[in-house]
């Protein structure tokens, strides 16, 4: 986590990265930066310390946008989503639904939808990937036992289990793999020709 360091040291180890492969990314490009720092309100350390650094994680994202498609808020107070909810500025943030600690109740927790409800997950992501707010950051996990939150990854013996990939393209062999979830890749691709644009022409039932 990113609060564990000087604001100003981040940014003059950071000051010194060469600029990218100018014949991959183009010329005077810079790495792309983001930083973990838990912030979910009243923090004594706070996210809007860094965003001077590069983008931070916006942990209460998800969250909110958890209750909204768990039916404990209204989809139609999405009208507004984004800085009017209180959160920080679109361009300084990278959001997402979970990530693998706080699927696992650490690391700022707040009860994130996650893959085991996987219908509401995938209405929270579709939401994500169609709306301008933030940078977006998709997760890739694996099934493990609820009651066991430091079980790692599938294994036979000493060995990880490798990714099988079922005909409808989805993981086997205990992976979970959200991001090949037909209706997650088909939002990333809409994400990437609508990018950089504003939402407009909104409407709702009032629900």
């Amino acid at each position: 986590a990113l609060k564990h360091m000087w604001p100003g040291d981040l940014r003059a180890i950071f000051g010194t990265l060469h600029d990218l492969n100018s014949a991959v990314f183009g010329s005077g490009r810079k790495p792309f930066i983001f930083q973990e720092v838990i912030d979910m309100g009243g923090e004594p350390i706070s996210a809007s310390e860094y965003t001077g650094i590069g983008r931070v994680i916006n942990f209460i994202f998800g969250v909110k946008l958890g209750q909204v498609f768990r039916n404990e808020n209204k989809a139609s107070n999405l009208h507004n989503w984004g800085e009017a909810w209180g959160m920080p500025n679109s361009n300084d943030v990278v959001v997402f639904i979970d990530n693998h600690d706080n699927q696992r109740g650490h690391g700022g927790g707040g009860g994130p939808l996650t893959h085991f409800e996987p219908r509401p997950y995938k209405l929270a992501t579709a939401f994500m990937l169609a709306h301008p707010y933030g940078f977006t950051h998709l997760m890739s996990s694996y099934n493990f036992d609820r009651s066991n939150t430091d079980q790692g990854p599938p294994h036979n013996g000493d060995n990880i289990n490798d990714v099988t990939i079922n005909a409808d393209l989805t993981c086997g062999n205990g992976w979970t793999c959200e991001h090949r979830w037909r209706e997650i890749y088909n939002m990333v691709a809409f994400r990437n020709i609508v990018m950089g644009q504003n939402l407009q022409h909104w409407w709702d039932n009032g629900n």
